[in-house]
């Protein structure tokens, strides 16, 4: 129902606003463009997550990352999305090695991932299996490292443990890079605790949201690493 503002009938003091009740007003729903095919919205996951690695303002570049503890409870938590690759079926982020996430994915390496661009309305949430890498052992973690900034390598200087508990409000940095970038020297002592996970792809789900009805699909990977796809109803 559509309403419309009239005129008060007082300007001061204790006006009392009347509305005019309209009739409604014809609805007309726009179709969205969805994509045609499963191969193109296949096509367009991939795409969207690899311009969100390197795009901070893009809708997947913060997604959640679930993880299962080791009594079985659920943890979920905002991650950057650092890198993604259709060919060898991965994504990627950073993290300190103290992690409590990184304990979890030993114990159970099957995460859930959640990315939503709200500007698109596109949801997609993936399963994979995450790997640990530790940059003095692997090279493609080595290779993160070295395209880290200094001001990511300083988070990899603190002194405690992600999740240790403190007194007080604690930034958990060393005093003499609290106020001030490390040096390239400085930060190098922080790559002992930096981590990627490199999360494996299983399947990816998709859904997108429009007036005219949403659109849902599946893809889950073969043995071989093809994608078998099939239309969900949403």
């Amino acid at each position: 129902m559509a309403y419309e503002t009239a005129t008060p009938r007082r300007k001061f003091g204790r006006s009392i606003r009347y509305l005019d009740r309209q009739m409604p007003k014809e609805v007309r729903i726009t179709m969205t463009q969805h994509p045609t095919s499963l191969d193109d919205i296949h096509d367009q996951i991939w795409r969207m997550l690899d311009e969100a690695a390197a795009t901070r303002h893009h809708g997947f570049h913060l997604p959640t990352l679930a993880t299962v503890s080791k009594n079985g409870e659920p943890a979920a938590r905002i991650v950057v999305l650092r890198g993604a690759d259709r060919a060898g079926r991965y994504i990627t982020c950073h993290t300190d090695a103290r992690a409590p996430k990184v304990v979890q994915i030993d114990g159970q390496s099957l995460s859930a991932w959640v990315f939503y661009d709200a500007e698109a309305r596109v949801q997609v949430r993936a399963l994979g299996r995450v790997a640990v890498l530790d940059p003095a052992v692997d090279p493609f973690a080595r290779e993160a490292w070295q395209g880290t900034n200094l001001s990511s390598r300083r988070c990899y200087m603190a002194p405690s443990a992600p999740s240790s508990k403190c007194d007080a409000p604690s930034p958990n940095l060393p005093e003499n890079v609290r106020d001030r970038l490390p040096t390239e020297a400085e930060a190098q002592a922080g790559m002992v605790n930096f981590r990627v996970l490199k999360a494996t792809i299983e399947n990816l789900d998709y859904l997108h949201l429009a007036h005219d009805g949403h659109i849902r699909a599946r893809f889950v990977y073969d043995g071989n690493g093809e994608a078998v796809s099939t239309w969900l109803e949403p």
